[in-house]
């Protein structure tokens, strides 16, 4: 077989941040490529070029023997290039037909569209999944694997000449999985396609693809032909850097239990999840992108509703149905989305401060601006927060120091619990080893941590004890001397084969 696509010596670059760095692989022609490394790797990236999102630095990029360049996703479109994205909003008020054909309506009598047409073909289509819906019923109503999976069929319905997957199954049930795997072998065997599959599912890679690439930290870190192979392989691959410790841990005297979290479950996202913290603890939480801990979070923090959770606070039972309840009860939460769920951008550092603690500075109904000031500055000199002034905006604060405003804002309401989700994504080497310093000096003053993380080295670096989620579900729990890199990863990508049915329901793992 040749050469279908080449990446030569690609570099991508974001402020702070070398995403891939002088990447050189090639996919064969009717080849499964599957692409595996941990969050952060540069996976996304890459696949953002090959859609025409992102454009390297440097570096060359030939198809079928050709140098091309994308402007934008036009331009990979029209080399027949098809990427499904694993987190791409659809139009929910919408019709299923309307969204199989979003881009690309059939046209009959002049500008007007072939409604006949696009629901029959939409049908046929639907019908490949068993999937009993009217393709004019909107969007919205169906369930999350549902919607994932109109979105693989608009893909594959183009018939691409080079189809791209971005963690295609994280939301499918076993059975669909099984039909989407015969699909994508069929398109390699009877059509020629080359495809590239992303997944964090080892047992997936060895099942679909013909050989397994790994990036790590943006580079290429070596590949496996799959027939005979072994998961540990992959692994070995994905978390064989040197890990260089940041010597910033200390053994803490933990105190009494502190949070008991029991039987939280969301639909197919959470199932019976259940864990404690003790007084000064640092709690990490691990697992892929799709794993559940960010919903568990948001869930223990009052953001979503859940169709059950027990919760008790120091050996009394609390009852948390919003933030306030949370708050309350002493929970803080540091978002994982900073620029949409945590930092105001136009506002400056004094009211992104107070945001969460107008209890304390407005007790009248009126904010009382010298105590907002004094308040604030408190936080920013104890934090060593780098301000021109805290009336500074916001939005020219680096992303490190937006990020200590926030931890700023939650530490002024006294927490008891602190959760950190990815508290030190996208910030810079030195501002999170600040971060990272900051928390060992609020569990060594008995505030007690959870911290959610996609970077191994970080989890390793601060925690105590690691909970490992997999599909909505804890599948294993690490204490401090048994945690390593490779032991995470491992139960990070548990294949959860009860996971397809409950009580003979076919369900679609979070």
């Amino acid at each position: 077989m040749g050469i279908f696509i080449e990446f030569d010596n690609i570099t991508k670059t974001f402020p702070g941040v070398v995403a891939l760095d002088q990447v050189s692989f090639d996919i064969k022609e009717k080849e499964i490529l599957a692409l595996c490394g941990e969050n952060g790797a540069g996976k996304s990236t890459l696949i953002n070029i090959c859609a025409g999102l992102f454009r390297q630095n440097s570096g060359r990029v030939i198809l079928k023997g050709e140098e091309v360049v994308f402007h934008n996703a036009g331009d990979a479109e029209r080399k027949s290039i098809s990427t499904i994205f694993q987190e791409v909003p659809l139009c929910l008020n919408m019709t299923i037909a309307d969204n199989i054909f979003l881009g690309s309506h059939p046209a009959s009598h002049g500008v007007f569209l072939d409604k006949k047409y696009m629901n029959r073909h939409t049908e046929e289509l639907l019908e490949i999944f068993h999937i009993n819906k009217k393709p004019s019923e909107t969007l919205g109503r169906l369930t999350i694997a549902e919607q994932s999976l109109v979105q693989i069929l608009k893909g594959i319905d183009t018939k691409p000449e080079f189809l791209i997957l971005d963690e295609p199954t994280s939301a499918l049930a076993e059975k669909q999985k099984d039909i989407l795997f015969s699909i994508l072998k069929k398109m390699r065997d009877e059509d020629g396609v080359t495809i590239l599959y992303v997944s964090h599912r080892m047992e997936e890679i060895l099942d679909i693809a013909d050989r397994a690439l790994v990036l790590r930290d943006g580079k290429y870190a070596g590949e496996v032909v799959t027939e005979g192979a072994k998961i540990e392989q992959i692994i070995k691959l994905m978390v064989g850097r040197e890990v260089i410790a940041e010597n910033i841990y200390t053994k803490r005297e933990l105190g009494d239990e502190v949070l008991k979290v029991s039987n939280l479950t969301r639909g197919h996202k959470l199932i019976d999840v259940g864990f404690s913290i003790r007084k000064g603890e640092i709690l990490g939480f691990a697992g892929f992108q799709g794993a559940g801990r960010t919903e568990a979070m948001r869930a223990l923090f009052g953001l979503d509703p859940v169709d059950s959770m027990e919760v008790e606070i120091q050996g009394k039972k609390a009852r948390i149905k919003n933030t306030r309840d949370a708050i309350k009860h002493g929970i803080s939460l540091i978002s994982e989305n900073r620029r949409d769920d945590g930092v105001i951008r136009n506002f400056d550092v004094i009211k992104n401060m107070i945001a969460s603690n107008l209890n304390e500075v407005a007790p009248f109904m009126f904010i009382d601006n010298n105590l907002s000031k004094d308040l604030s500055q408190k936080y920013v000199d104890m934090l060593n927060i780098k301000v021109s002034s805290i009336q500074q905006l916001m939005v020219n604060l680096s992303g490190g120091n937006q990020q200590k405003v926030i931890v700023g804002r939650w530490l002024m309401t006294n927490p008891m619990v602190l959760i950190c989700d990815e508290p030190t994504r996208g910030i810079d080497v030195g501002a999170k080893s600040e971060i990272h310093s900051i928390m060992m000096e609020l569990a060594n003053e008995g505030v007690s941590i959870i911290m959610v993380s996609s970077e191994l080295p970080e989890i390793m670096t601060v925690c105590d004890r690691v909970i490992v989620m997999c599909e909505g579900r804890i599948t294993g729990e690490l204490m401090r001397d048994e945690l390593t890199e490779e032991a995470v990863v491992t139960l990070a990508s548990a294949f959860l084969t009860s996971a397809d049915e409950i009580e003979g329901e076919e369900i679609a793992p979070a």
